[in-house]
């Protein structure tokens, strides 16, 4: 007996059976959510030096092009010039890193470490500052009352977190450098990355022929580089707003000698590259 198959039920059979089957996954991964979450976390362990190597090859890219573009345009020889480049992105960013802790995370940490201490004078202060307010509008006590269990909360929530920001800023500077290796190992695959941007580039565009239509290839080719331009450009110009606003922050502090202003200055430049959040 010959079997008559239905192309328009076969593919809502299809259909259905992927539903069923992602369905199932997909409970399996909710019911059991701690243990799948160890285990994304255990794979990305793993590749952590490739997503960092990546990520540093991203942002080292702008200065390396800046150096082959500005500086270096004149050797003609691609290779000397790539081997030159990585070495001047290198030393900068290394100089970089230098400044910062040689002059600007001392400042930091004195800071933090006096605005903490400082903190129960400054509550002690507004405290009295709130009482003396409380009794001079004449609120309700039923209403003073709430307004000073309130404010007690808020007291005790503030010396809590001063309390706990020291110890959670050495663990996470004790995080930072148990994962050195990973760091490590991040810088050495960022420069194999840029000693061979190109080369990679083109692998990449190959797979993306192999794997999609040309058309939907071309397309998708258009947006990674449209995105890549676009973000690129509002990275580099975000950051060296930032570095400006920092640096003006601090000479404005400075002039008027206002306390912290290293750290305020810093946490000004800092929040001025998140979009929509800021100083």
């Amino acid at each position: 007996m010959e079997v008559k198959w239905n192309k328009k039920y076969n593919t809502i059979a299809i259909y259905a059976l992927l539903v069923f089957f992602s369905s199932i996954v997909f409970y399996l991964i909710a019911s059991q959510v701690n243990v799948f979450k160890l285990q994304v976390f255990s794979y990305l362990s793993v590749f952590t030096p490739i997503i960092i190597g990546f990520v540093f090859a991203y942002l080292f890219n702008f200065i390396l092009e800046f150096y082959e573009k500005r500086l270096l345009h004149k050797i003609n020889k691609s290779r000397t010039k790539r081997i030159i480049g990585v070495i001047l992105t290198y030393l900068t960013v290394l100089f970089i890193v230098f400044l910062f802790l040689k002059f600007i995370f001392p400042q930091l940490l004195e800071s933090l470490i006096g605005l903490v201490n400082e903190i129960p004078n400054y509550v002690k202060d507004v405290s009295i500052k709130v009482a003396y307010f409380a009794d001079k509008l004449e609120i309700d006590p039923n209403y003073n009352e709430i307004i000073f269990e309130k404010w007690n909360e808020f007291v005790t929530f503030i010396i809590q977190f001063a309390t706990d920001l020291i110890p959670k800023i050495g663990n996470m500077t004790k995080s930072i450098v148990s994962s050195i290796w990973n760091i490590v190992l991040g810088m050495i695959v960022s420069i194999y990355l840029l000693m061979d941007k190109e080369r990679f580039l083109a692998l990449n565009k190959k797979i993306t022929y192999g794997v999609l239509p040309i058309k939907g290839a071309d397309r998708a080719i258009e947006l990674v580089h449209r995105g890549d331009n676009i973000f690129g450009k509002f990275l580099s110009g975000k950051i060296l707003d930032s570095i400006i606003v920092g640096i003006l922050m601090f000479i404005i502090l400075f002039i008027f000698k206002m306390p912290y202003a290293h750290l305020v200055a810093f946490i000004v430049g800092l929040t001025n590259i998140i979009p929509f959040f800021g100083p």
